[in-house]
Parts: C-alpha cells; structure tokens; sequence
C-alpha cells in the first residue's frame, strides 16, 4: 500500500491510496475458495465445487464486498500511518481500478 496526503485549502487534505492488484485478486481468490469449501451446490458434495463455477455465480459481488473490506482497511491504515487527525467523514472518494498485465 503506498498512501500519499496532499493539503488543499484550510483543514481539506487529499488522501490517495495506491493498492496491488495482487492483494485483491489473492482476497477474491481466498474468498471465493472459501464459499466453495462451505456452501452447499446442488449436484456437487460439500467442498467439491469447481472454483471456476463460484467465480461465474458469486464473482462481482465478491468482488464488491472485498473492494469495500479492503478500501476501509487500508484507509484507517494510511489515516494512521500519516497521523491526520480526521474530523469528519470522508466527503467523497474516487475509485480507479487499473487491470496490470501480467
């Protein structure tokens, strides 16, 4: 995670968080692998779905639970690691995301 903080007018600061995509992609993955392991697929034994067949079914909203748990995270890591002193919520925030070739 790289976090840098830009001074805007007054008290404003811009706070831009920069995280690999691997860190993602390894969260989807784990937890994905995880609702394979422990839900129950018609026609397959519990723990024996193809993680492909989860992925089709369960992909964009896993997708969206682990951008949200992994935005949070890294937010109070870099409000932390850069000692601003918050005193109100966030306003806005901007999301990009880059597909990196591999």
């Amino acid at each position: 995670m790289q976090a840098t903080v830009e001074t805007l007018e007054g008290l404003e600061r811009r706070l831009t968080i920069t995280v690999p995509a691997a860190n993602i992609e390894d969260a989807v993955t784990a937890e994905l692998r995880n609702i394979a392991k422990n839900r129950r697929f018609d026609g397959f034994r519990k723990g024996k779905v193809p993680l492909k067949m989860v992925a089709q079914m369960y992909g964009k909203a896993v997708r969206n639970d682990v951008m949200g748990e992994v935005m949070q995270r890294h937010y109070i890591e870099a409000i932390v690691k850069e000692k601003i002193n918050q005193l109100a919520l966030q306003l806005s925030h901007q999301l990009r995301l880059q597909k990196v070739k591999t």
